[in-house]
């Protein structure tokens, strides 16, 4: 139910590219595309069986959505135990209302997060609602940029604090199909 209910709403942020615009960055054009599924919904942390000739994120993604119903059951038995991977999975077609939301603020983040092979540069985040969208900059250019991960905090960790770094807000997103 989650797999298909995320991967429906994944193929609908597919059709869009989104232009983040702030007075003190400019504009970001940030688009989802198939190899950004696995990350965002937490399959790394996930103990699926899979075929072995899967080699890339994108085809992974491909294949689960033929397959999402063998899925399901797995799945569920991955995030019985583990809250935060939970709330991400569970939580997933909440990505689009994040992207509508009007409190953003978006955080520059200049060093990566200790024991992070993560590539972050802004952090997308909504205080009342919670979650935040981890961005990266695509390579060979100064604003285009990929969602890297999607985090949905505890109501007892909001609102969520980078410690030195300020938050850059009003935030505006526009959404233009592709």
């Amino acid at each position: 139910m989650y797999l298909a209910q995320a991967i429906a709403s994944f193929e609908e942020l597919k059709k869009y590219k989104f232009i983040i615009t702030t007075k003190k960055y400019g504009s970001l054009v940030l688009e989802f595309y198939n190899h950004h599924f696995k990350h965002l919904f937490g399959i790394q942390y996930m103990n699926l069986i899979l075929p072995e000739n899967i080699k890339s994120s994108a085809a992974l993604y491909r294949y689960l959505v033929k397959k999402h119903s063998k899925f399901e059951e797995q799945i569920n038995l991955q995030i019985k135990n583990n809250e935060q991977l939970e709330n991400r999975v569970k939580q997933f077609v909440l990505i689009d209302r994040l992207l509508s939301s009007v409190d953003l603020k978006l955080y520059k983040q200049h060093m990566p997060k200790d024991g992070s092979m993560l590539n972050v540069n802004f952090i997308l985040y909504s205080e009342q609602l919670g979650y935040k969208l981890m961005l990266a900059l695509n390579e060979n250019t100064d604003n285009t940029v990929s969602p890297s991960s999607w985090m949905v905090e505890s109501r007892l960790e909001v609102p969520y604090v980078i410690q030195g770094i300020k938050a850059t807000f009003p935030v505006t997103i526009l959404r233009e199909l592709k």
